[in-house]
């Protein structure tokens, strides 16, 4: 009688179907929790923009020359800008986020890219520079951090009747 060696055909399928499914359960909790990574920094930076509108309105509210000045940190944001209407964001914010512009509006709104997730209205006219997330290769986006965030300083500033000031300075 002829001694068999090595492992049967059904051990191999029991081995190699284990790994399969180790891969797979690795690769789905993996997604998993990158996903709530993502999503942990996307309402951080909806409370960042609850924040500054907070900011604005203590502005609005009060006489000319007062000032606030704020350090924030925004994930996946395509852009945080003032609008005169609650319109449809602008295709150009990043870019507009890189030349540091600025845009004039009594609405301030977020936009995530993906879906814009609103504007919120203020009692006086904003003048507020671009923030979020700049055109990729620029150098604002070099200096950037790696986790798709950017941080910026905020001076807020009543400075006229009835018009805030909005200052961003990139904080690299």
């Amino acid at each position: 009688m002829k001694e068999k060696k090595g492992i049967a055909v059904s051990a191999w399928i029991w081995i190699v179907g284990g790994i399969l499914i180790a891969i797979i359960t690795t690769l789905i909790v993996y997604t998993a929790i990158a996903n709530l990574r993502e999503e942990r920094a996307v309402r951080h930076s909806e409370n960042e923009f609850v924040k500054i509108n907070e900011d604005i309105s203590w502005a609005c509210r009060n006489p000319i020359g007062n000032r606030k000045i704020i350090e924030t940190k925004l994930n996946y944001v395509n852009g945080i800008y003032a609008a005169e209407t609650r319109g449809e964001p602008d295709s150009q914010i990043p870019q507009y986020i890189s030349d540091q512009e600025t845009a004039k509006g009594e609405y301030i709104c977020l936009d995530f890219g993906e879906y814009h997730y609103g504007c919120v209205e203020h009692s006086c006219e904003i003048n507020m520079t671009y923030i979020g997330t700049p055109l990729p290769g620029t150098e604002m986006y070099v200096l950037g951090n790696s986790d798709q965030s950017f941080d910026f300083e905020l001076t807020i500033e009543k400075t006229g009747t009835n018009q805030v000031t909005v200052e961003a300075r990139h904080q690299p």
